[in-house]
């Protein structure tokens, strides 16, 4: 067995990947970079070396980002160039690979070829939802000029951390913004409101916020008002907005809602878009009646007055001269 020395190899950068400068390292900028292992490495003996590459950001959750690496070239002790026995060594990202991490294949003979190998990392899930109520204590029956207070909760089911998440209200026709009666973060313009919750908003996390709304009057009694909001934008900690994995946030008041308050929903597969959600209210009912009878002790049977022009009878029964 012989040592090997001034091991080249060559690491393939993926697509959603970026080389960060490193000592040990050159960056070809093609899409690879080379490193060297100096050695000697004895036979039967191991060595390694590490890169470290920087994830893109933006990148869709889930994503699968595949590294490989490969054996580019070698030498003995002696710096004398050496032909492996069971694999090819080159710089082409197109070796045979049955196995991972095989280090006992003969690629030379179909086999998986052992001087190359991935490594892969997956990216971690971005995913907000919505959900809206009533606030609490707010009646869902309510009166023309009322204001009414709505809660919107966000909620963080992904394993990313999010800030700057963009809160947009749909003010419905009949309701109008109660500039006076919101937070100072509220803004509106032609029936959207918006507001942005900074955040951070850890995984597993939730947060609340109210918006108030004021019902136009008159209203027809019995009418129903119901008000919508979405997430139409996130970020990540370093200020990068994110696709969501399930939903897709935008100002658009027009997404898919099979259930209310259903945060669980896939809307990019057919399912309830959980970043979006109503709550409704119903405008009392104004209803007045009128009942009339006669008087406490006032008899239904009554008599013709009698009159003249010189005299007449009063309503006491005592007569009267003109």
């Amino acid at each position: 067995m012989i040592d090997a020395a001034n091991v080249t190899i060559t690491d393939y950068i993926p697509a959603g990947m970026s080389f960060v400068a490193q000592a040990g390292w050159v960056d070809n900028f093609n899409g690879t970079a080379t490193g060297t292992i100096t050695g000697p490495i004895a036979a039967g003996d191991s060595a390694v070396i590490s890169i470290q590459l920087e994830v893109n950001n933006p990148l869709v959750a889930g994503t699968s980002l595949v590294n490989w690496a490969e054996i580019t070239s070698a030498t003995d002790a002696d710096g004398n160039p050496q032909t492996d026995t069971d694999s090819t060594p080159d710089d082409t990202n197109d070796d045979t690979y049955l196995v991972d991490n095989d280090i006992n294949g003969n690629g030379n003979n179909g086999e998986d070829e052992d001087d190359h190998d991935q490594a892969t990392v997956v990216v971690k899930p971005f995913d907000l939802a919505l959900f809206k109520k009533l606030a609490n204590g707010q009646s869902a029956m309510v009166e023309a000029g009322d204001d009414v207070i709505f809660t919107i909760t966000l909620v963080n089911q992904g394993e990313v951390t999010a800030t700057d998440i963009e809160v947009t209200d749909f003010v419905p026709a009949n309701m109008t913004f109660a500039a006076l009666s919101n937070h100072i973060d509220w803004s509106e313009a032609a029936g959207i409101a918006t507001r942005v919750v900074p955040g951070p908003l850890a995984p597993g996390q939730s947060t609340s916020i109210d918006i108030v709304l004021n019902v136009n009057s008159p209203l027809a009694s019995g009418t129903e008002i119901t008000n919508w909001a979405e997430i139409s934008d996130a970020k990540d900690t370093n200020g990068v907005s994110q696709p969501d994995i399930d939903s897709n946030p935008d100002a658009n008041n027009n997404d898919l809602s099979l259930e209310d308050n259903d945060i669980d929903g896939d809307g990019k597969n057919g399912g309830d878009e959980d970043d979006h959600d109503p709550a409704s209210v119903i405008v009392e009912p104004f209803d007045l009646a009128l009942v009339k009878k006669l008087g406490n002790g006032q008899s239904a049977m009554v008599s013709l007055a009698m009159w003249s022009p010189l005299r007449s009878r009063s309503p006491t029964g005592t007569d009267q001269c003109r």
